[in-house]
């Protein structure tokens, strides 16, 4: 099989990319990610060539998935705001990051990120700790979690972090982009459009702004330089795999199981659940995205770390690599 050339955009979190480990956490992931890429998926060998790997932080992608068109260009009216104060919230599984920019460039006083993503509401709904994060995180999407108690706790202690560091600043932003899985979540939207007062933009598919944004970014920096490589966004959330490029954007969940080669018969009287992707690569072998804790020993580290070099982090890049080139 012939090797296919990329050029890889990964956002991280803001926390990643700020103080004394700014650089070290950056040269992590291009060494991590950058070169050759050989596994098998259900089997089936997949290569990949990534040449280049360009770091940005998850909150800028998403302020420029509002700024740029499709195309990756600024039209007049966005101009015009770029020039403004423009904040930005992404409420991940772990984190929740917050970024002002200010006539194009960043207020390191109004700019954060803390760890009370949705992990923190799935923590105080999971009390007794019946239910590992995988589980629980299952739930969450199925729509099977009652977020009656929890939803208002959660939404209020975020929104106390935001105040932390925002203060009432945030009524003079000429806009206000919330991003993330967290603000798909009722409690938390319905808090976020009440508190900003009309000035928060919630963009169709918030899961996928920053990898699309990280896109649109490329796109425009392609046009600048002439480069004609194909370009390919990766957003390495804890709570969803994302990925954008010519073919259109994909989400996979970060779910991750070691053990990658159990799998049971038809046993009568049940249904048959769908087996998750396996993915075997010099690291080992993997179950990953939904329903993988199913099928082996869940992975539940979601640590920075993980980004950097861990096992599972390659197992899931090279999972959802896998579906997104099938198409």
């Amino acid at each position: 099989m012939k090797s296919k050339a990329v050029n890889l955009y990964v956002g991280l979190p803001i926390a990643a990319l700020q103080g004394a480990e700014a650089t070290v956490n950056q040269k992590a992931v291009q060494d991590f990610l950058s070169g050759p890429h050989t596994w098998r998926a259900d089997g089936v060998e997949q290569q990949l060539e990534v040449a280049e790997v360009v770091v940005a932080s998850q909150p800028v992608a998403a302020m420029f998935d509002f700024l740029l068109t499709e195309a990756g260009e600024m039209l007049p009216d966005k101009k015009l705001l770029f020039k403004k104060e423009i904040g930005v919230l992404g409420i991940g599984m772990n984190t929740v990051d917050l970024l002002v920019v200010s006539n194009g460039a960043a207020v390191p006083a109004r700019t954060a990120g803390a760890n009370v993503g949705v992990r923190r509401l799935l923590a105080l709904v999971n009390s007794g700790e019946l239910y590992t994060l995988a589980e629980m995180d299952d739930q969450l999407r199925a729509g099977t979690l009652d977020l009656t108690t929890a939803g208002p706790i959660w939404s209020r202690e975020v929104l106390g972090r935001v105040e932390e560091t925002w203060e009432t600043h945030f009524r003079r932003f000429a806009a206000i982009i919330a991003v993330g899985g967290g603000v798909t979540i009722p409690a938390m939207r319905d808090a976020l459009l009440k508190r900003f007062n009309g000035k928060a933009f919630i963009p169709a598919e918030p899961v996928l702004a920053t990898a699309r944004g990280l896109y649109k970014y490329a796109l425009m920096k392609a046009a600048k330089s002439g480069d004609t490589s194909e370009l390919i966004a990766f957003d390495a959330g804890f709570g969803n795999i994302k990925l954008f490029g010519k073919k259109g954007g994909l989400e996979m969940q970060s779910a991750v199981a070691t053990d990658g080669t159990k799998s049971i018969g038809n046993l009568a009287g049940l249904r048959r659940a769908r087996r998750p992707l396996q993915i075997e690569n010099e690291r080992g072998a993997f179950y990953v995205g939904h329903n993988a804790h199913a099928y082996g020993r869940p992975v539940q580290n979601l640590d920075f770390d993980r980004l950097t070099g861990s096992p599972e982090m390659l197992a899931l890049f090279h999972g959802a690599m896998t579906q997104y080139l099938a198409r």
